[in-house]
C-alpha cells in the first residue's frame, strides 16, 4: 500500500489547492485498518458581498479510518485513496474548503464599518 497519495486539480476553483493523504505512522496494529489524514492546503478565491475577489489560505484536515467511514466526506476520501478517484478527490478536497471557510471574515466588512 502506497503511504502518500496527492491530489492536484485543473483550473476551477481548486486549481490553487492539493490534497495530500498520507497513513499516519503507528495507526495500523495487528488486524485493524489504518488511519488516514487527509490535509488540504493552498489558496481559494473567495467573492466577498461587495464583490470583491480575495484569497484565502486553506489549510484544513481530516483524520478517518481507510476501512470505516462513516460521513460522506470519509467515503468520497476512501474512493480518492484506494481507486484514485480524482472526482471524488475533488468533492472531498471542496468539503474541506468548506470548513476553512467558516472562519473565513470578509475584509471589506471591516472597512464598510469603518466608513460608517
Amino acid at each position: 500500500m502506497r503511504r502518500v497519495k496527492s491530489f492536484k486539480f485543473d483550473p476551477g476553483s481548486l486549481e490553487s489547492v492539493e490534497l495530500r493523504m498520507w497513513v499516519v505512522p503507528g495507526s495500523r496494529h495487528g488486524d485493524q485498518s489504518p488511519l488516514i489524514k487527509a490535509r488540504a492546503t493552498g489558496s481559494y478565491r473567495v467573492y466577498c458581498g461587495a464583490g470583491w475577489e480575495h484569497r484565502a489560505d486553506i489549510d484544513e484536515q481530516h483524520l478517518f479510518n481507510l476501512e470505516r467511514p462513516s460521513v460522506d466526506i470519509e467515503e468520497r476520501l476512501t474512493a480518492a485513496w484506494t481507486s484514485g478517484d480524482r472526482d471524488a478527490a475533488h468533492d472531498a478536497a471542496h468539503q474541506l474548503v468548506e470548513w476553512a471557510l467558516e472562519d473565513w471574515a470578509d475584509p471589506c466588512d471591516e472597512w464598510g464599518d469603518e466608513l460608517a
